[in-house]
């Protein structure tokens, strides 16, 4: 999935895999924990990284957080992780958008930008490209369902 934030920022999300792919083990927590690659070029500089960041469910809760939010029927204006390595954030409406800002934290900051500055893009979606990366994400999920 490619967010396309404001002033030519992106970042990239992509699942590689889970991170134990050899536990089978429908009751193991572990099980569940997926590996996350981000490649963001932004006004905080460009980089990449690969974490395991995100539960399989917590990508499920992602997809749903998009999706009530295009249908204005969000409750959070904040979405966090087990591990708070991105923070996705609904800032309102500009320009008739969805004004969201994604936080980079911890193993997903930009190791070269200094600690006391926030490392984000911010992003403007119309109803309809909301919903187009909901279905990106899905489709990246599939092959990643809950063990």
């Amino acid at each position: 999935m490619v967010i396309k934030g404001r002033k030519n920022q992106s970042v990239a999300i992509n699942i590689l895999g889970y991170q134990f792919p050899d536990i089978k083990n429908e009751k193991s927590y572990d099980a569940n924990w997926l590996q996350i690659k981000i490649r963001v070029d932004g006004l905080c500089g460009a980089w990449q990284k690969t974490d395991p960041a995100l539960l399989t469910w917590e990508v499920d809760e992602l997809i749903e957080w998009m999706h009530d939010l295009s249908n204005d029927n969000c409750t959070m204006d904040c979405l966090c992780f087990t591990e708070p390595n991105m923070v996705f954030q609904y800032l309102g409406m500009e320009e008739k958008q969805y004004k969201i800002r994604i936080h980079f934290e911890l193993e997903f900051r930009n190791p070269q930008l200094p600690k006391d500055e926030d490392c984000y893009i911010d992003c403007l979606y119309s109803k309809e490209k909301l919903l187009g990366l909901c279905f990106d994400l899905e489709e990246e999920l599939q092959y990643y369902p809950k063990r």
